[in-house]
């Protein structure tokens, strides 16, 4: 028979080697190849989500092909324990990022788990005691500027023109715009955004419009406005999307010459003279002043002559009965409008002054 101290060393032991060869069976995962596109990193495909538990060791590799570039890590799940409790665990499963140039330790639970290493390589490691682990479902991309641009000249007079990004919601998206004007010109951006919400912590992890007007870069997700008017006569647009978010991005772009956002608040109104409409008088005169510029005297030129009335805009009005047949059609000259009669409408009163039949007329369309 051992001692009680015999067998707590030989505990301890056991202990000891039992991670020991945990450590040993670790698996080493085929390195990832990262672009413009996410990755599924850490993944078990074949299980369900929030079903992907990881037992034992692990090691996953990540590279981009970029020199320049950076690798973003998020996680939609990330719960690692000691047998399903959560506290005081990191000592039997936690996690370890190391992009080369610093190390990162995360254990428990993670919400919305989030990192971007600082060069174009990353390593994350799995460590877990016999009794540690939990489902973990990651995914990665390079991080760098976009190699293409679909280029927009935008010229002056030639109105609007829209970016309307995704056509095919729910993809994983990536796609650049450059817009450009003339000297003495700037550009107007007017975007409205159906995004991922940020995380807790601010940051856009999903979904990402990035616009850059010439001051740097503006990065902006979840939903509402996004409008910037360019330093100079450049600007670029940005939309990244993840999988399975459904965002879109609409955006009107423009060239203007002033402060406005819109270029036709910048244009300057001048008031012009509407006699002759504008042109030298013609050849042959008219028998009535229709060229006549009447628009301070609040009067209007009706049958050649300059007459004061009350309805300066008339409208055309049609009456209709209650089962919503058209009966008659009438011109509103006063406000007290001669009526259209029919079978079903009768003429219940009119009011017309006698000097006006002369000059304005009354329309009755039965």
């Amino acid at each position: 028979m051992f001692s009680s101290r015999t067998q707590e060393k030989m505990l301890k032991l056991c202990l000891i080697l039992a991670t020991f060869a945990t450590f040993v069976a670790g698996e080493d995962h085929p390195l990832s190849k990262l672009r413009d596109k996410w990755v599924a990193v850490i993944d078990q495909p074949e299980k369900s989500q929030y079903l992907k538990d990881w037992r034992g060791n692990h090691t996953w590799r990540m590279a981009t092909p970029y020199p320049d570039s950076k690798i973003k890590l998020y996680c939609v799940d990330f719960r690692l324990s000691m047998a399903g409790n959560y506290e005081d665990s990191c000592g039997h499963a936690r996690v370890i990022v190391d992009d080369g140039v610093s190390k990162q330790t995360f254990c428990e639970a993670q919400h919305n788990f989030h990192v971007v290493g600082q060069t174009s390589k990353m390593t994350v490691s799995l460590i877990t005691s016999n009794v540690g682990g939990g489902p973990m479902e990651c995914h990665a991309k390079a991080i760098q500027e976009p190699s293409v641009y679909e280029t927009i000249d935008l010229l002056p007079g030639t109105g609007i023109r829209e970016i309307n990004f995704p056509k095919q919601k729910g993809e994983d998206n990536d796609k650049a715009w450059k817009l450009r004007t003339t000297s003495n010109r700037k550009i107007s951006v007017q975007c409205h955004k159906k995004m991922e919400s940020p995380l807790d912590s601010g940051v856009c992890a999903k979904d990402i419009l990035t616009v850059d007007g010439g001051e740097g870069p503006k990065v902006s997700c979840g939903y509402g406005a996004v409008n910037m008017i360019s330093k100079g006569t450049e600007m670029t647009v940005r939309v990244e999307t993840f999988k399975g978010t459904n965002s879109q991005v609409e955006c009107v772009v423009q060239s203007i010459s002033g402060p406005n956002l819109n270029e036709a608040d910048n244009i300057k109104y001048v008031e012009e003279d509407s006699s002759e409409h504008g042109v030298s008088p013609g050849v042959k005169k008219t028998t009535c002043p229709c060229g006549k510029a009447n628009r301070d005297s609040g009067s209007r030129i009706i049958n050649g002559t300059e007459v004061n009335v009350v309805s300066k805009y008339p409208f055309m009005n049609q009456p209709v009965p209650e089962e919503l047949s058209p009966r008659v059609g009438i011109h509103n000259i006063y406000e007290q409008a001669a009526h259209g009669e029919s079978q079903k409408l009768k003429v219940k009163e009119v009011h017309i002054p006698q000097e006006w039949f002369a000059v304005k007329g009354l329309w009755l369309l039965i």
